[in-house]
């Protein structure tokens, strides 16, 4: 899963709640102890403090799994400062369940969080709806007893979110399993660990063993065991690609099987997201029979 935490690029005081304006929003984009503010003589509750603009770039056709919000706050005067509500904004409007827990606002500087990694708020959201500068968050809050003084530092959203099935990231745990037929070496991507879009693997490949033709095996699976295989793939049975020193070459190429065409060969395939383990092994065609590297 990845993450993305941006601040806003717009602050805005709503007053479609409370009776209690918010001085200087803007000063809530950085954490730089220069403050929104918000302030009364008596009890009473703050407008809506919105954040918006973030500036997320979530890939196009992402899941979105989750979202983060944190604010710096801290309180001084009066009685104190209890949390309102916090609820997220879909361009512009307010969308899903606002959060709210009575909780008191600190004397000093603390970031209070809500969400996870794996709540939406009760809400629907695209890698669109959360790229859109409408997107965003509003809090309010209740102050008491006389001359209390809600301070907002800084507001953050970080956004937990899927990547489609065409990038996958390609696991080296499987190594060890490789075949000891001249080794099968993967050359792309250099980083096995490497995020790879589309899904490619290329690797180096023996011209013979024992002087016979040499072909390979790539499995991906989604378990370093190899018991959950999602691509199963062999060069003289399915459509690999072998470079012939200028272009990339189908085979097998006019019927003809087992014929060497490069030191290099490639296969490129769907795979849903997530972490993949893959193991490469040479195959070999000895009398008639398949023989494959431990």
């Amino acid at each position: 899963m990845a993450t993305q935490t941006q601040s806003p690029g717009t602050m805005a005081d709503d007053t479609s709640v409370g009776t209690i304006a918010w001085s200087n929003p803007d000063n809530a984009k950085v954490s730089d102890n220069v403050y929104a503010t918000a302030t009364k003589a008596s009890n009473g509750q703050t407008h809506r403090l919105v954040a918006t603009n973030f500036g997320f770039s979530i890939p196009a056709g992402a899941t979105i799994n989750g979202i983060i919000v944190e604010s710096e706050i801290k309180y001084s005067g009066g009685n104190g400062v209890i949390n309102g509500n916090r609820q997220l904004l879909k361009a512009g409007s307010l969308t899903g369940t606002g959060k709210s827990n009575g909780d008191s606002w600190p004397a000093t500087d603390t970031y209070d969080s809500w969400g996870s990694s794996s709540d939406l708020w009760g809400a629907t959201l695209s890698a669109d709806d959360v790229n859109n500068s409408g997107f965003g968050v509003g809090l309010y809050a209740y102050g008491y007893g006389a001359n209390w003084i809600a301070y907002v530092d800084h507001i953050r959203i970080t956004v937990y979110y899927t990547e489609n099935g065409s990038t996958v990231n390609i696991s080296t745990t499987a190594k060890s399993k490789i075949a000891h037929i001249s080794i099968p070496k993967l050359i792309s991507p250099e980083e096995l660990s490497a995020t790879i879009s589309p899904s490619t693997l290329v690797w180096e490949i023996p011209e013979d063993y024992m002087e016979r033709p040499v072909s390979c095996e790539v499995q991906i699976a989604t378990d370093e065991n190899f018991e959950n295989i999602e691509c199963d793939f062999v060069s003289f049975r399915d459509n690999f690609e072998y470079w012939n020193g200028s272009d990339w070459t189908t085979y097998p190429v006019d019927g003809v099987e087992y014929q060497y065409y490069g030191n290099q060969a490639r296969v490129t395939t769907a795979l849903t997201s997530g972490n993949k383990h893959w193991r490469v092994r040479g195959v070999i065609k000895y009398s008639s029979h398949e023989y494959q590297a431990p």
